[in-house]
């Protein structure tokens, strides 16, 4: 049950806390779509599922639309939630709310953001949605775009590993990932102009 993950465009913005918001980005979803399909190679895909976030959810459009299989869009593949301090720049979040903030700073692997929720929590909900799908997707390939913090939890769950670790490895952009039997992360083929999109 080969499960497949790509995480979406690279965001526009710097400096900006974002999980849950929507945000401009470098690459739009028709260009990065072909970029996907022509890094997923041989690789067939049974079905489509997204976050419901805009970054992810149009790319996951455009391929599913590209490559004729259905696409489902499930919550708890969202992006971890911020809460309060969802759309701000850090520099502002640091001088409205300087004493959670530097407790956040030096506990952010297991506090929330105020109003938010905590990766713990994010694995939760993650975790909730394979095993509920486990049986579903037997015999299947199927490809999930969302975002490092899901795509992460999804490693640890499927490959084994602690997601402490996983926390410190990196998450490409727009690379498809195959975590059938161990983590197989396909090279760039070729570069895409990096111009912001609205």
């Amino acid at each position: 049950m080969p499960i497949w993950t790509c995480r979406h465009a690279p965001a526009a913005v710097e400096g900006i806390c974002y999980g849950r918001s929507n945000v401009p980005l470098t690459v739009a979803a028709g260009p990065a779509s072909e970029l996907v399909i022509e890094r997923l190679g041989d690789a067939k895909m049974s079905a489509i599922w997204s976050s419901p976030m805009a970054r992810a959810r149009d790319l996951a459009t455009q391929i599913s639309l590209r490559l004729g299989v259905p696409m489902q869009v499930d919550a708890r593949l969202s992006e971890i939630d911020f809460g309060l301090w969802e759309g701000l720049p850090f520099s502002e979040i640091e001088r409205r709310d300087r004493a959670r903030f530097l407790r956040w700073q030096a506990n952010w692997e297991v506090l929330p953001a105020p109003g938010g929720e905590s990766l713990h929590q994010l694995q939760d909900r993650v975790e909730a949605w394979y095993k509920g799908r486990q049986t579903e997707f037997e015999g299947l390939s199927v490809l999930v775009v969302s975002h490092a913090g899901v795509i992460r939890s999804l490693r640890a769950h499927m490959t084994g590993t602690l997601f402490e670790d996983e926390l410190r490895s990196e998450v490409p952009y727009l690379v498809p990932e195959c975590l059938d039997a161990g983590r197989v992360a396909l090279g760039s083929l070729r570069r895409l102009s990096v111009n912001p999109v609205v």
